[in-house]
Order: C-alpha cells, then sequence, then structure tokens
C-alpha cells in the first residue's frame, strides 16, 4: 500500500475524530454565537482544494437569504478587497494557515475584521488572526490532499448549518453516518479502481462533471488527479457542459459524472445517456436506484446520505483514478515533482 492509499483509508477515522473534538468542545455553540451578531455579507474564501470546500456552505447559505460569495483568496486579494469591510463576515480557509495569498490578505485586513479561520495549524499566521479559530483537527498526510480536504468539508456542513440555525445533534448524526459510508466504499476501494481501469484505461484526458451539491467534488476531484497522477483533468458544470463542451465528445472522450438524487438527478442521467450515445466512456457516481449500464456506462453505486452530503462518499472514485493512473505512469503516488503540497509563492 503506497503512502497515498494509506492517506485515503484513514480517512473515516480521522474525520470522526475531528467531529468528536467537535463536539466535545462544542464548537456548535460557537457558531450560534457568531451568527447572532448582525454582518452585511459572508466571503468565503481559500485556494485549491480548501476554496472547494467552501462551495456548498456558500449554497446553503445563499439558499437561506444570507449574502455569501465563495471567492478564491488570489482574486480577493488582487482585486476584491474594497468588498471586505466592517459588517463583513471573512471566512478563511487553508489547511496550513501559510498559504502565500492567505497570509497576504491577512496582512491587508483591518483589524476590526471579523475573521473565521480553518486552518490545521493554530500556530499558523490564519490561526493567531482567527477571532473563531475552527481547528480541522488532523493529521496532516503524508501525500497530497485527502483527509484536509474532507474535513474542511465537513466542518463547513457543519458551520453552515448551524449557522442558519439547524440542530447541530441532527447535522453530526448525519456527518457521522456519511462517514460510515465512506468507509464501507474504501473497503471496494480496489474493486472500484480495477473496474474503472479496465473501463477506461488511461484516456487522453478525464472529464469530471458535477453540478450543485457535487461541483466541489468535480473541482477538487479535477485538481487531485493533477496533483496525483500529474494528468489534464477538467470539471465542468453539467448545464455548462452542454453548452459548448458537449462538441468534444466522441471515441476518445471520457468522463465522471456525478448524478445525486435531488435537484437535477433526471437531467444528469439524461445527460450519462446523451455522452454514451455518442460513444463516450462515462463512469456514472451515483446514489440512485434507478440506473442503466451499458458498454460505454460504468456506474459506481454510492450510499445515500443526503443531497448536500453525498460529496462526501464521491470523493473516492475520484482518488482511486488518480491512484491508478499514477501508478500506470511509474510515478511515486502521491508526491509532488515540482511544488509543494502548501503553495506559498505568489
Amino acid at each position: 500500500m503506497n503512502i497515498y492509499e494509506q492517506d485515503i483509508f484513514s480517512q473515516p477515522d480521522d474525520i470522526r475524530q475531528a467531529l468528536r473534538y467537535y463536539e466535545a468542545q462544542d464548537y456548535a455553540k460557537r457558531i450560534e454565537t457568531l451568527a447572532e451578531k448582525k454582518f452585511r455579507s459572508i466571503l468565503l474564501t481559500g485556494m485549491g482544494s480548501s476554496y472547494c470546500a467552501a462551495f456548498n456552505a456558500n449554497t446553503i447559505l445563499r439558499n437561506h437569504g444570507i449574502s455569501c460569495t465563495a471567492i478564491p483568496a488570489s482574486q480577493l486579494l488582487y482585486f476584491e478587497t474594497a468588498s471586505i469591510s466592517q459588517d463583513t463576515l471573512l471566512v478563511m480557509i487553508s489547511q496550513s494557515g501559510y498559504s502565500g495569498e492567505i497570509v497576504e490578505l491577512i496582512q491587508c485586513l483591518e483589524p476590526n475584521i471579523m475573521v473565521v479561520g480553518l486552518t490545521n495549524d493554530p500556530e499558523s499566521p490564519l490561526g493567531k488572526r482567527a477571532n473563531l479559530l475552527l481547528p480541522l483537527h488532523v493529521q496532516p498526510e503524508q501525500a497530497v490532499s485527502t483527509r484536509t480536504y474532507l474535513a474542511p468539508l465537513a466542518l463547513m456542513h457543519l458551520f453552515s448549518h448551524v449557522f442558519i440555525g439547524h440542530s447541530s445533534k441532527e447535522i453530526f448524526q448525519d456527518l457521522y453516518r456519511a462517514l460510515d459510508y465512506l468507509a464501507q466504499s474504501i473497503q471496494a476501494f480496489g474493486t472500484i479502481s480495477r473496474e474503472m481501469e479496465t473501463f477506461l484505461g488511461l484516456p487522453p484526458y478525464l472529464a469530471l462533471i458535477g453540478g450543485g451539491y457535487s461541483l466541489t467534488t468535480a473541482e477538487a476531484g479535477a485538481l487531485f488527479i493533477k496533483e496525483v497522477a500529474k494528468y489534464p483533468s477538467i470539471a465542468f458544470d453539467p448545464g455548462q457542459f452542454r453548452h459548448g463542451p458537449f462538441e468534444m465528445i466522441g471515441q476518445t472522450f471520457a468522463a465522471m459524472l456525478f448524478a445525486n438524487k435531488g435537484i437535477g438527478y433526471e437531467s444528469r442521467l439524461r445527460l450519462a445517456a446523451d455522452i454514451a450515445a455518442r460513444g463516450s466512456k462515462v463512469v456514472l457516481v451515483s446514489d440512485g436506484d434507478d440506473l442503466q449500464s451499458n458498454d460505454n456506462i460504468l456506474i459506481i453505486r454510492q450510499a445515500y446520505v443526503s443531497e448536500t452530503l453525498a460529496c462526501i462518499g464521491n470523493i473516492l472514485p475520484t482518488q482511486a483514478f488518480g491512484n491508478y493512473v499514477a501508478k500506470a505512469k511509474g510515478l511515486e503516488v502521491g508526491t509532488f515533482l515540482f511544488s509543494n503540497k502548501v503553495t506559498t509563492a505568489l
């Protein structure tokens, strides 16, 4: 088992440990107290997979009438710092707390700006600046991000739901159930990898298609595949894929499409069928009950948790794909060639 696989297999237990810590320290109460303050807007920011971890919380908060925006820290730093005012709640996510853009942005902030910081290092610049520190409380990976993506994803789920007044008890129950299902899926990691390798082989590139609460998986999964396998992977929203990129499909095109039960489920199944009907390969990752496979569609079935938490299990097939491709290319799986896990350069 390589170091990347070791990190993948440890994900459920490590995130459970983080959640137990949050329960014991009553972080939900701290979030509730923060929510009582009146903010004109909320900005969620980060870089890389930390930025992706903000997507679903952004959708949840916006759907409950809160003015919220998820924005890359680089965009906020260079072009939109004027949008940060004393009545802005700034939520900054950085696994290390040392990301270059995050550190520079901290230096630009006025002292009266309220900052929520999600980081794995309380002694980092982000950890020290945060008015409310939400520690990831997981062991750093040996390789590229695995649990330090899932930890902020889970904690932002907790943050957003508690912020809008949902029961923390029920939120924790849902998160634990999602991790139980992830653990079950991990037991089939080798089977999933072999099935995808037999079905896809090594296509020229992989398109990852996910909308709504699976957009985070498409974006983060594409990033991880690039890091792990040094392999071209592109993330698409399903609707955006229809508007132009659909012209890319054909005999050499391959996609991983996430179709979770909920809003847009039927349209994503139609998209998978339409891509497959034109000779392209589709790995369909779904918790649906009415799935149809064929020579061009490989189904990876997942247990249903909720529309908003399907993303916890969704990430596993992207990790499996990156792992087998890296092995096929003869790479030392999970290591960086030209950069580091923590990007401090601007």
